[in-house]
């Protein structure tokens, strides 16, 4: 019985034990303030250890969360949460019962980028037509954006912001210049052909709930201290630094219908091209990014910086000389334009010069190497273009290859091949200033040359078709 008592104490004692540190470990998580950081600014990760440091030093508990932007505004203002990491100024007068730390993380200013005919329309009564762009996330951009005029459309990211750009929704955007500095160091956006003004300058502070205005008086000091010494700015630098991805963005966007480049042989099959750069790109340390933008567009977009490649064949362009400040990269694949034409006109079109003579069926936005001595009539895509043929309205176009051999059979023209009009290959055309990467695209290239994966990929979609 002694024994049966011993165990019985031994166990009550050890309850006693699990149920205290359950209370005590509770009441402390309870007294642990919770501060809200913004998940779409990815910077600001960059200086939580500062902030609990220097909570911890002076003896409170803190637990960070992430949260969307504006649920961490309504749930501080709330009293559902402690606080949020940071805040402008602006909005910490305008918003009741907060408490703040006074010295700054930062100083941060507004940018506008927009091409210098937009910036030079700020001092003119057209500044009310622009519009501009601000990312969602970001309420300074949005009050700027609303000063500056009455067309402004917020954006939900860096993906839309690089589309909206591409075509031509906005003029221009703004943006502060610590997420421009990231968006630059990760390529997802290049401004180097956009100007830049200075709309606004402002402070981000550390802010808490107003009921928490003791606990600033506690950790003020040590703010104070860190942000005379910059501590927030050189680690956010550190933080810029260590950034290893890098978005390299493309298109290869052509012709909706040019078989098989930017047509599958299925509606909804990726394209020989989408896929060959798949596995073209697999071999580089980079995080692709494809755009899909309008073919009309495409070079434009290159040469703006809002896309790092598009694919584009050496034999469009007269002397096969890349635009300036583009290089191409090596061969990917063959590539033939044929000139079709109507039975009738193909016994008299032989020749170049032949066309020169007569209305040319084209597509929209596509560059020619001869387009100087044509005269063009454009079409949206290659199916379109050969039914105008088809039906007299263009004596001839010019069409690849292989579309024309798809789309005859199956649409039944009568059409023939008259001569081809280019023989070339299609090739990476890229930003001369991304050559370290060009190198690795080539060498790329070569080894799924050498390895057959790319003949494999050509074969796969052109099984049946000369």
């Amino acid at each position: 019985m002694k024994r049966y008592k011993y165990l019985s104490t031994n166990i009550q004692r050890l309850i006693l034990t699990c149920l205290c540190t359950f209370i005590c470990t509770h009441a402390h998580a309870s007294n642990c303030l919770t501060i809200a950081y913004p998940i779409s600014i990815k910077a600001t990760e960059s200086i939580i250890p500062i902030i609990r440091e220097i909570y911890e030093n002076a003896g409170l508990c803190i637990n960070f969360e992430a949260m969307p932007y504006t649920r961490a505004k309504i749930e501080m203002e709330s009293g559902q949460i402690d606080g949020n990491i940071t805040r402008t100024k602006s909005y910490i007068k305008r918003t009741e019962d907060l408490a703040y730390v006074e010295a700054p993380i930062a100083t941060a200013q507004i940018i506008l980028f927009a091409p210098k005919n937009v910036i030079d329309a700020l001092n003119t009564t057209q500044r009310q037509d622009l519009t501009i762009g601000y990312l969602l996330s970001d309420a300074h951009a949005r009050d700027t954006a609303e000063r500056l005029t009455p067309h402004n459309i917020p954006i939900r990211s860096y993906e839309q912001l690089v589309a909206m750009l591409e075509m031509k929704r906005i003029d221009g955007f703004v943006m502060d210049n610590y997420s421009h500095r990231y968006m630059r160091k990760i390529n997802m956006l290049n401004t180097k052909k956009l100007k830049q003004k200075t709309l606004d300058t402002y402070t981000i502070h550390h802010v808490l709930n107003g009921k928490h205005h003791d606990v600033i008086t506690k950790i003020s000091p040590e703010f104070t201290k860190k942000a005379k010494a910059d501590i927030f700015n050189k680690k956010y630098n550190e933080w810029i630094d260590g950034q290893t991805t890098f978005f390299l963005k493309y298109s290869t966007t052509g012709s909706k219908a040019r078989f098989p480049f930017t047509m599958g042989l299925k509606k909804d099959q990726a394209t020989l091209l989408h896929k060959s750069l798949e596995v073209i790109l697999s071999d580089l340390n980079v995080q692709p990014k494809e755009f899909s933008i309008d073919v009309i567009n495409r070079v434009d977009s290159l040469l703006s910086g809002y896309v790092d490649f598009i694919i584009f064949s050496p034999s469009w362009l007269p002397n096969k000389q890349p635009f300036a400040g583009t290089v191409f990269s090596d061969p990917i694949f063959n590539i033939q334009d044929d000139i079709v034409c109507t039975a009738k006109h193909a016994k008299h079109i032989r020749k170049h010069r032949d066309l020169y003579k007569t209305t040319t069926g084209t597509i929209a936005g596509y560059k020619y190497f001869d387009e100087s001595l044509l005269t063009r009539k454009d079409y949206k895509d290659e199916e379109s273009l050969l039914n105008a043929i088809q039906s007299g309205e263009v004596p001839c176009g010019i069409v690849g290859h292989l579309s024309f051999q798809k789309l005859k059979v199956n649409n039944n023209y009568t059409l023939k091949h008259a001569f081809p009009h280019s023989n070339g290959t299609l090739n990476i055309l890229i930003d001369e200033e991304l050559k370290d990467i060009l190198n690795d695209i080539n060498k790329s290239i070569a080894r799924h040359k050498q390895s057959g994966d790319l003949d494999k990929l050509l074969a796969s979609y052109t099984v049946g078709i000369q």
